[in-house]
């Protein structure tokens, strides 16, 4: 009876023992998102948010009667809502990737398991991987900052909207 035995070079176990990393911190990304409010920011947007922003844009420059502070406020407010859809539709495009760059990771440790890839390919391999997500890293660090909206925002959100409702009546 012949009996095989995989014999993994160091090169190999490492790799694999990198790929197990960085699958499982895809995955803790990927988890992060999952709770993100993305489809109530979105709904939010596009009942809410998005009306107000045309309103001021075709009143505000129109209304004298505003201070300054309420100016700083509504351009405050205006760059928040911008700065929001462009993250929800950030979202949306890297969350696909996420879980293309997780398969690609899961390929890449079942080639090297199975002897697929030549011992002196691995790192190449190893490395066009990481190289691919490291170019969303910072998209992905972007849309995470979701959670980080914090409290700042939403008072600057209840004075635009209390300037709104005095300063353009319905």
């Amino acid at each position: 009876m012949l009996s095989l035995t995989s014999c993994k070079s160091k090169q190999e176990k490492e790799a694999i023992v990198l790929i197990d990393k960085q699958i499982s911190y895809i995955d803790s990304v990927i988890e992060e998102y999952r709770i993100l409010p993305i489809d109530s920011l979105n709904y939010a947007y596009m009942n809410k948010l998005n009306n107000q922003a045309k309103q001021i844009q075709v009143e505000f420059g129109n209304n004298e009667a505003l201070s300054e502070d309420d100016k700083s406020v509504l351009s405050s407010y205006a760059d928040y809502v911008h700065g929001l859809v462009d993250l929800v539709h950030l979202a949306e495009k890297t969350a696909p990737a996420l879980f293309f760059c997780k398969k690609q990771m899961e390929k890449l440790r079942s080639d090297i398991e199975h002897g697929v890839i030549p011992n002196d390919s691995i790192n190449f391999y190893i490395d066009h991987e990481l190289e691919s997500f490291n170019l969303m890293q910072s998209d992905i660090d972007k849309v995470l900052g979701i959670k980080n909206i914090g409290n700042y925002y939403r008072s600057i959100e209840t004075k635009a909207d209390s300037i709104i409702e005095a300063s353009f009546p319905k």
